[in-house]
């Protein structure tokens, strides 16, 4: 029920579609296929394995796959069905060296996978080994490694996740980023910070920093990240900076915010325009409705969706019309948050459109 709960309200990824969309091969995605973990159908899936126990072991021999994809996928998903029998089974795809795959930059991601797994099963009795993943020479490895430990979590490892903060590729980096929010890190709020203000790469790590700056409420980085809205130099980053002050109810930057929705990069309006609504402002609710026959159906989302989490009742029931003419784009909109608070404000939006329906008729 756990698991198949978790697939259903999107707080889980659905394994069968993303993996044979993007990395499996023809082989592959008929292997994912007799798992189906996509919406809905798991519990059909553990029907014709026969059992539940039959389904997990099913699950877990395709952790031998030929295709890294499968194997990766197989087993984070194995350890998300919270199995510790299945410890082992992970620790084994770990020490396996398989051949790889067509030199594939993805070489090595089915073992960082273990590493994530191992942690999600709380298998303390790995916290040394994951440690030392820490130092891999493989990026996956060392991502697997951070993951896995602050799912475990391995709080006295902080220092240890903290180096890679430093890492060379940012996709490190950023997990780490991540994993040190998941730990409750706080001291390391100023580096985060940092991070945010001044680290370029292609994997843009920023966005990850102010991710793990509002999942920790460091709202004593505040004014350094506000500075960020008036930033000439990087721009694109004062989307993401607007949304991390308001998941942290910064509203006293509220003002500031209200500018931006007139600035001249739609991302940025969009961005200001919906974190007045995370942050519940509804003094900006008359200046928001009329943007939703803006030009830009990105902006007319926003619209939607700030002016819905105010609550907004005079507003209702075109917010409510223009959400449901898109509502299957809305991730668009709240991708400048993390996974985590955007599954969170959607909450919000789903409990604000069930209150504010019956008036909008």
């Amino acid at each position: 029920m756990r698991a198949s709960t978790r697939t259903k309200n999107g707080s889980y990824f659905s394994v069968v579609p993303y993996a044979a969309n993007h990395s499996a091969s023809d082989a592959g995605r008929k292997q994912l296929e007799t798992i189906a973990c996509e919406l809905g159908e798991l519990e059909d899936a553990v029907r014709r394995a026969g059992s539940w126990a039959k389904y997990k072991a099913d699950v877990a021999a395709l952790l031998t796959s030929k295709d890294q994809a499968v194997r990766g996928y197989c087993a984070i998903w194995l350890a998300d069905l919270g199995d510790p029998t299945y410890v082992h089974d992970l620790e084994t795809l770990l020490k396996t060296d398989y051949p790889t795959q067509d030199d594939l930059p993805i070489n090595g991601w089915d073992r960082g996978r273990a590493l994530e797994g191992l942690g999600v099963l709380g298998a303390k009795d790995h916290e040394q080994e994951l440690c030392r993943y820490l130092k891999s020479s493989n990026r996956w490895l060392r991502v697997g490694a951070a993951e896995g430990l602050s799912w475990m979590p391995a709080k006295d490892r902080q220092p240890d996740i903290a180096r890679l903060l430093k890492d060379r590729e940012g996709q490190v980096a950023a997990i780490a980023c991540l994993a040190l929010a998941r730990l409750d890190a706080k001291q390391y709020a100023g580096r985060l910070t940092k991070i945010a203000r001044h680290r370029d790469d292609l994997f843009d790590t920023y966005r990850y920093a102010l991710f793990a700056l509002a999942t920790l409420k460091a709202d004593d980085q505040a004014p350094k990240i506000a500075a960020m809205l008036k930033s000439k130099k990087h721009p694109k980053r004062r989307g993401p900076a607007m949304a991390c002050l308001a998941l942290m109810g910064c509203s006293r930057y509220a003002e500031q915010m209200a500018s931006l929705m007139a600035d001249q990069d739609v991302f940025t309006r969009q961005a200001a325009i919906l974190s007045l609504g995370i942050l519940g402002e509804d003094r900006f609710a008359d200046r928001i409705a009329p943007l939703l026959v803006a030009d830009d159906r990105g902006v007319q989302q926003a619209a939607a969706c700030s002016l819905l989490l105010m609550n907004s009742k005079p507003h209702a029931a075109a917010a409510v019309e223009v959400y449901d003419r898109f509502e299957t784009q809305q991730q668009a909109i709240l991708s400048v948050i993390s996974e985590v608070e955007r599954k969170r404000l959607q909450q919000r939006l789903d409990a604000a459109i069930a209150e504010l329906k019956p008036t909008s008729k």
